[in-house]
Order: structure tokens, then sequence, then C-alpha cells
């Protein structure tokens, strides 16, 4: 999401993807649920384990008929699966626990899917269970009772501590060991302080769930109830209601999904203070206008601010843009120049310091930007003196080599050194002829103004060029020997190359002989196989033909077996068959 121009932060480890995030909660979810294990039997796993195969099933089927592909990496199913399930006490029937996560996973893909709903899917799962199976959800068995996985489960009749702090405004006498230690009835996940807590630094310092929505939640509520108590005791009642029932556990893997909380930063501190404010309200006092009245409510405070999340996001962006403007003309209205021109302007009487330092905005621009009238303005250029032309030629003189080689039809041109010594004497020569002209008299040295500062003038004088020639002939004698050497490494790249073409093109050659063999020999084979099964069938149909022969014969052998016997048969057969005559 992009708010008023505002970049999304590029991923590193302290800004995590939320697949990282959702694995590190998932992480401490199984902690917590192995400490439910301990503390209240297998009955806990049992839970757990039917929480999250309803949750990745009913994903499965809403992918399916949704047409969407279901991503098996994405662990914020697995998540919301396994917090109802350590939200719930430990009496809760297994199929309303499953309809429950068929409620949170089916609220997800109503809104969308992932990274489109409003609402955190397990506050909302949470929130109707409570609000409609009440007793199942708000009456826990004793602290460490241990629980059959199947069959009959005997009544909860414990109330948390919520209930005594909201209903009967008093509270157990409960030892802040005991309190750390989770030695109280309530759900089987959020009892654990202590593993609580180490799980909220760890993942604070992770950057997995965000600092600024935790710690400004965690002060509003602490401040508030610490200015207004409303019990004597104020750190006893303050630790029974951050310890005692869902806040904690619900602020550190409800309130910080990221698919839920605000992108910027300003947008999450107020989207913290205000899930504090909105807790501080449900709870209320013990005879206050709001006096709550329902468990479980910071679940209720967290849905309400899930549907302003985006709207912090630009509360603050707006908040920030007044701020600048207000900075920008409060540094106006404060700047002396301001000041002075108002003053200046009115009439007033001048009440300001000449010596003051003034602030003046100016507008940008390049003053030493010339007219623009389309005339040609010729530049005079600057004298070189015969130490720098010098030092000019010999230092390029290996790249008017180079340029002279790259240069196509570089062999047929006249000597570069030749141009380069006349293009030498003559700038010497120049520059000779104007040190003359531009020298002093001999009877005097002219008197430089004050405050003037005269550059020294060279005083090298070119006599005898013998010198320079000789090292001029060194230096073309060296390049000639690299051009040399150049072109002679070039032959011999050019020779590697034609020998790996060449070396190339016989293997070409020679897999394209071997291929053409292969097929030869497959053809060859195929053709035996044919002549194989062409002659098998000839001999099947002689083989038939003959037994068709043999058939015949044996046929035609019978027939005149019983025609030679029929005549002697048939006297005798009609002479039995005669009946007497009476």
């Amino acid at each position: 999401m992009e708010i008023l121009g505002t970049e999304p932060r590029k991923p590193s480890f302290f800004n995590r993807k939320p697949r990282h995030i959702y694995g590190d909660q998932l992480l401490f979810l199984l902690v917590l649920l192995a400490m439910a294990i301990l503390k209240s039997g297998t009955r806990s796993l049992m839970l757990g384990v039917f929480a999250v195969l309803a949750s990745v099933i009913v994903d499965v089927l809403c992918c399916y008929f949704t047409k969407k592909t279901y991503n098996p990496r994405d662990l914020s199913t697995i998540t919301s699966g396994m917090c109802l399930a350590l939200m719930s006490p430990a009496t809760l029937p297994y199929p309303l626990l499953i309809f429950g996560c068929s409620l949170a996973i089916g609220v997800k893909h109503i809104f969308g899917g992932k990274d489109n709903y409003i609402f955190n899917p397990t506050a909302v799962a949470f929130a109707f269970l409570i609000i409609c199976y009440p007793v199942n959800m708000l009456l826990f068995p004793a602290a460490g009772e241990m629980l059959p996985i199947f069959g009959e489960i005997p009544l909860a009749s414990n109330v948390g501590l919520e209930n005594y702090l909201l209903r009967r405004g008093e509270f157990p006498a409960l030892s802040a060991l005991d309190m750390v230690l989770g030695n109280f009835p309530g759900p089987i996940g959020t009892t654990h302080v202590l593993i609580i807590i180490i799980s909220a630094v760890c993942l604070l310092f992770r950057r997995s769930v965000s600092f600024v929505v935790t710690i400004s939640c965690l002060s509003v509520i602490t401040i508030t109830r610490i200015l207004f108590p409303i019990y004597d005791d104020v750190i006893g009642a303050l630790m029974r209601e951050l310890f005692g029932g869902y806040l904690l556990f619900s602020l550190l893997f409800l309130a910080n999904d990221p698919q839920t909380i605000p992108k910027t930063v300003f947008g999450r501190l107020y989207y913290g203070v205000l899930l504090g404010l909105l807790t501080i309200v449900f709870r209320g006092g013990n005879d206050g206008m709001f006096r709550g009245r329902v468990e479980g409510w910071f679940i209720f405070a967290l849905l309400i601010a899930n549907t302003l999340s985006y709207r912090m996001d630009l509360v603050a962006a707006k908040v920030a843009a007044v701020c600048t403007r207000f900075a920008e003309s409060l540094k106006k209205r404060l700047s002396a120049y301001e000041r002075f021109s108002e003053q200046a302007k009115t009439g007033e009487q001048f009440s300001g310091d000449i010596t003051a330092t003034m602030e003046i905005d100016l507008i940008p621009s390049n003053y030493h930007m010339p007219e623009i009238n389309n005339k040609v303005i010729k530049v005079e250029r600057k004298k070189r003196k015969v130490l720098t032309v010098i030092t000019d030629f010999f230092g390029n003189l290996r790249e008017n080599a180079k340029s002279r080689r790259e240069a196509p039809g570089h062999g047929h041109e006249p000597s570069f050194i030749a141009e380069s010594y006349k293009t030498l004497f003559d700038t010497i020569k120049h520059i000779k002829h104007d040190e003359s002209e531009a020298a002093p008299p001999p009877d005097g040295d002219i008197p430089l103004p004050e405050g003037n500062v005269s550059e020294p003038k060279s005083n090298i004088k070119i006599t005898d060029f013998e010198e320079i020639k000789e090292t001029v002939s060194e230096i073309e004698a060296e390049v000639e020997e690299e051009i040399k050497r150049k072109e002679a490494e070039q032959a011999e790249k050019a020779r590697i190359e034609a020998e790996l073409e060449a070396a190339r093109a016989a293997a070409e050659e020679e897999k394209a002989r071997i291929e053409a063999e292969k097929e030869e020999v497959r053809l060859k084979a195929e053709r035996e196989k044919a002549e194989a099964r062409l002659k098998a069938e000839l001999e099947k149909a002689e083989a038939r033909a003959a037994k068709a022969a043999e058939k015949e014969a044996v046929k035609a052998a019978k027939q005149l077996t019983v025609d030679s016997v029929q005549p002697a048969v048939e006297p005798e057969a009609t002479e039995n068959t005669e009946e007497p005559k009476v």
C-alpha cells in the first residue's frame, strides 16, 4: 500500500517479509503449546492438531472453490489456527474449535484472501465464539488439571481473572510468582506469562512484531491505569489486567498481524494509541460509565482498530504535511528579513539591529549565463608556456600513436612524428616571439601596483633543439617497437582464432559423421526387425494353412466312413422300430 508518495522499504533483516514474520510467530506458538501440554495434558496437543488441520483443509477448499492456487508456504493459516487453539480453554469441545477455525479462514477468503482481509481472522472467530458460546469459552478447569483426550469431560467451573476484575470488582490473592508462572485458571496458552514476555522480546528484536504498535499500546494502558487507578493496589491490579486475560497474547500475535497494521511509522503510532484507548474504554472502571461486562474486551477493541488501520496512514500523512507547512510558515515569520520588510512596507518604526544576520530566500538562478543573441563571440586563448607545450607533447605522444594505429589506412599517411615536430617547433617559435615582444626594458623592472601579485614568468630559453630531437627519436623508436609488438600479438591472436575455428569445424564434422552412422545403424536395425516380423507372419500363415488342410482331410475321411456304414444300419433300425400288430 502506497500512502501519499511513501515508498516501501527494501527487504532486509530489520524489514522482514510476512512469510518470515509468520514463521517466527509460529515458532513461539509451538513453545506455548508445549508448555500447555506439560500443564494440561495431551488434550491441549489434540486441540492444536485439530485446529491446524481444520484451518489447512478449509483453506484448501476455499482456494479450490474460488479458483486460487493454494500456497503451502503461507504460514498465516497455521498461525491463525494455533492462536485460536491457545486462546481456548482445555475443556472446549473439538467440534466447536473446528467450527471456529473454519469461520476464521472463511472470513479471510470472504474479503479476498491473504493481503486483502480487513479484520484479523482469529479475532473475528474468537469474538463470535465468546458471544455465542460463553459457557464453553469463559469457564476453565483448575490450574494443572489433567484431562482425557477423548470421552466425557467434566464441566469446568472456574472463571478467569478478567471475570473478577470486570464483574466482581476485585481480584483473587495471587503472588507475583504465580502470575508470572501462570498458576491460575485460564486458556491453555495465554496464562504462560513468562514465555509470552520472552517471546515478545525475541520477536521485537527480530522485527517480527511492530515495536511502535506494541510499546505505544502498552504505554497508553499503563499510564492511564497509574494516573487513574481503579483499585487501591495499583501495581497488583495492573499486573492482573495485563497478564490475567487475553491482552498480552492478543497484542503480540493478533494486533501485530502484518496484513492489518498500518504501513507507516506514525500510522502505527496512532494505531497503537487508538488500540490502548479503546481497551481502556471497554475496560472502564468499577463505578464508571463505561464499565465493561464482557471478557476478552481487548479482542473487540482490536476489531474496531482494524477498521481504522488504513485511515491511520492517511492521517499520519496529512499530519506530516500540516507540520511541514507550519514549520515553513514559522520559519518565515521568525526571519529577520521578512519582519524588517513588513515594517518597511507598513511604515512602522524600524526596530531591528542593522548588524543582525538576516536570512534571505533567493530564487535559484544562473547569474553567469550570457545573453542569447545569436552572436559569435571570439574567445582569446590563453598563452601557453614552453615547458607546458613540451610536457603535453611528450605526454600525448603515446595517445597520438594509438589513434594513428587505429585509424584506417594509417600505414600510407605521413609520419606523425614529423607532424608533431613541426607543430612543436612552430609553437615554441611563436611563444619565443611573444616573450621577446613582452620583455621589459633592460634598464629596470616595471613596478607593480600595491596589492597585486604578478605571476612569475618562465625563464626557460630554447637555444638548441638537439637534445629534444634525440629524445623524440628515442620515443619514436620505442613507439614503433610497441606498434610492431602489438601487430605481432594481433597476428598471433588471429592465428590462434583460425586454429580454434578449424578445430571447431572438424569437431562439428566429426559429430555429423557420428550422427549419420547412428542413423544408418538405426535404419538397419529397423529393417531387420521388419524382415523378421514378415518372416514370422509367413510362417504363421503356412502353419494355419497346413492345419486347415489337415482338418479338411480328417473331415473327408470321417464322411467316407459314415457313408459306407449307413446302408447296413438303417434296415435293422426300421425293423426294430415297428410295433406289433394286434
